[in-house]
């Protein structure tokens, strides 16, 4: 009788035991919860690929750290990032709308994809043989926006959205598959290009193909056309110099070409501390890219020189007609003119821009006409 006592009392302190233990447990789970706090998602998006495409590592760069700031900051918060790049959620000239719908969180913008859409954000695509020096002509653009806040306005208004930073495309080369060293030796060549670049192409004389770079490479070795407009950075990373072994460096310049915007109603969501935070983190971005766009530049020249690329750098003599030539097709003033009719102040941000280049110490090859 006394066993079974004995018995029936271990197995109650067993059951008290097990029932401490549960509790227990359940309490750590939730404190290491309560200790982690809300959880952010994030999702970012990118019609481009990654590893080619500079601005695109911007996006992940300021993720990740973004991520690492605030949880430095605010212990409590647990930001998880998804990264969608290459078009694993959206396509060229897709990503305004994706951010706006909510379908990702952050969307890195590319300007040339989105001309119908951003008609006046585009302006530095418009104005060939402008800087070379990207931090140059991010400075000028960053007056343009403090002077004309449209420029900012219309992401919130139209289509919901904040802008987080901004990072910059480098000067545009020519590649092709035969050399070109003079204005002469372009004229008739197809050219292949986003649908911004090609007017200048065609004002050069050259036969302009609307293409991108995903299909730049079999297109230049099928025949398709005989090169390519974009930053050398990009013609290494999708090796178009296997293709195409000669690049005229006539220097178009840098354009101020993406936006890192996020979703309205995401922002609206965001404490003001870690709202702050993503600002800072965007100029950093524009900073880090500015250094990472530069060297990537060179790596890529280095690079597909010594796997046999051929470079001609236009004398200055020969830039300037290359830009009278452009000038001459009133590209500048065209565009312009079309913008102003829409009831956008195009032509007064032009001259702006223009102004601050010079104020920068930037001298023109022809100064561009804007009417």
């Amino acid at each position: 009788m006394r066993t079974k006592k004995l018995s029936e009392l271990s197995v109650g302190i067993c059951l008290v035991i097990v029932v401490a233990l549960v509790l227990s447990l359940a309490i750590l789970c939730g404190s290491a919860a309560a200790a982690k706090g809300k959880v952010i998602k994030i999702r970012y998006a990118s019609p481009q690929p990654e590893k080619p495409c500079v601005w695109v590592q911007a996006t992940r760069w300021f993720g990740e750290e973004f991520e690492r700031r605030v949880e430095a900051r605010y212990p409590n918060y647990d930001i998880q990032n998804q990264f969608l790049f290459g078009g694993a959620i959206c396509g060229p000239g897709e990503t305004l709308e994706t951010v706006q719908s909510g379908i990702v969180e952050v969307g890195m913008i590319t300007n040339v994809f989105e001309q119908s859409k951003m008609a006046l954000q585009i302006y530095t695509w418009h104005i060939p043989f402008s800087p070379q020096d990207g931090g140059m002509v991010m400075r000028a653009a960053q007056k343009v926006i403090d002077q004309y806040p449209i420029m900012t306005d219309m992401f919130v208004n139209k289509y919901k959205q904040k802008v987080i930073g901004r990072t910059h495309n480098e000067s545009y080369q020519i590649i092709t598959d035969k050399p070109v060293r003079t204005l002469e030796d372009l004229k008739g060549l197809k050219i292949g290009s986003a649908p911004l670049p090609m007017p200048r192409t065609q004002a050069l004389g050259a036969v302009g193909v609307s293409s991108n770079l995903m299909e730049a490479y079999t297109a230049i070795d099928t025949g398709v056309y005989n090169g390519m407009v974009c930053a050398p950075d990009m013609m290494c990373g999708f090796k178009l110099h296997e293709v195409a072994p000669y690049i005229v460096k006539c220097e178009f310049g840098c354009m101020d070409g993406n936006w890192l915007t996020m979703n309205l109603n995401f922002w609206n969501s965001l404490p003001a501390g870690i709202q702050k935070i993503a600002l800072e983190t965007g100029k950093d971005m524009e900073l880090w890219q500015l250094d990472a766009a530069a060297k990537r530049t060179d790596w890529a020249y280095k690079k597909m020189q010594a796997e046999g690329l051929t470079v001609y750098e236009l004398s200055k003599k020969e830039r300037a007609r290359w830009a009278k030539a452009v000038d001459d097709s009133r590209l500048v003033a065209k565009y312009c003119k079309k913008t102003d009719s829409i009831g956008l102040p195009c032509s007064d941000v032009v001259r702006a821009y223009i102004d601050n280049l010079e104020k920068e110490g930037y001298k023109w090859p022809v100064r561009p006409t804007v009417e």
